[in-house]
């Protein structure tokens, strides 16, 4: 058994706040780093207020008992964006990201969260009239009873690609000839969404687009990554950002952070799916900023889900 199973056990707290704590990349180590405004992060539905409370007296409780044990360590700074890169080794504690990003953008941290459940029949809805695309088409269609939640919410986020269309163009030199393309739908969802079978499989992917960015003179931005066969089947679900890799529950949860992550760092939305990140900052997240660049289709789209 773990330290941070045995801290939960010890204290009689429900195992959904294990749940959680994982969810939000703590450990045992850094639970004494905890403070009262992550606490709305790691238990952020209004279900959860006695749970909530109950975790933040034990914890307090258990802080100031071993208070002299405890390491002396501050909590982690944000990065600056121009080091990014450089500090890409440690990566953003997840609850210290959510912190950030609330100081960045009050009361807009929740956006995405709450927000979607409502969105989706709007989605499917738009779907059944705009969606032209054969393959994503068909990929909606095949959602049923059947498919998980999670894998649910990612086909849809996918299918919004095919409705909001990518519009960059870029120039590929191969010897002495130079060609431009237009990126593709795929080229959108791809920058935002990596499917693989296994963990295991993700290194030989990381490599492929690693070689495809190098094609269209872009860096490999966060994005995330999702582990199942099928899309229909989808276990697990990562956010990449740098070498480290973060573990979710949900499909929702991976990108809220991969979001935020942009937000916080002040990273560059990828050309192949600009349109689309703007949709989610705007519609989701009610987030406005003077680098924003508008673009018709989305606000065509925005426009169209807020009449629903």
């Amino acid at each position: 058994m773990d330290k941070l199973t045995e801290f939960i056990e010890e204290n009689s707290l429900d195992p959904v706040c294990l749940l959680n704590l994982i969810d939000c990349g703590y450990t045992y180590e850094n639970l004494q780093f905890i403070e009262n405004d992550d606490l709305n992060f790691i238990f952020p539905n209004r279900e959860d207020t006695a749970l909530r409370s109950e975790f933040r007296a034990k914890l307090f409780e258990w802080k100031a008992k071993n208070k002299k044990n405890l390491q002396t360590l501050n909590q982690p700074k944000s990065v600056p964006t121009q080091n990014v890169e450089a500090n890409m080794q440690s990566g953003p504690n997840v609850c210290k990201l959510e912190h950030d990003f609330n100081k960045l953008h009050p009361n807009r941290q929740f956006g995405l969260t709450t927000k979607w459940e409502d969105t989706v029949p709007k989605l499917m809805s738009y779907y059944n009239i705009y969606l032209k695309d054969n393959f994503y088409k068909k990929l909606f269609k095949s959602l049923d009873d059947s498919v998980c939640p999670s894998s649910k919410d990612c086909i849809l986020f996918m299918c919004l690609h095919a409705v909001i269309k990518p519009s960059h163009r870029f120039t590929v030199t191969h010897g002495n000839v130079k060609s431009f393309r237009k990126a593709t739908i795929e080229d959108s969802v791809c920058s935002t969404v990596l499917q693989v079978s296994e963990v295991n499989d993700l290194q030989n992917h990381l490599e492929q687009l690693n070689n495809k960015n190098v094609e269209s003179n872009t860096p490999i931005q966060p994005f995330v990554i999702v582990v199942g066969t099928e899309l229909t089947n989808l276990t697990e679900f990562y956010v990449s950002f740098g070498e480290h890799l973060y573990k979710f529950s949900s499909f929702v949860l991976a990108l809220d952070i991969c979001f935020k992550v942009y937000q916080v760092f002040g990273l560059k939305y990828p050309n192949e799916s600009h349109k689309v990140w703007s949709f989610l900052q705007e519609f989701m997240y009610n987030i406005s900023t003077p680098f924003d660049i508008k673009h018709s289709n989305v606000v065509n789209v925005i426009e169209d889900l807020q009449k629903m």
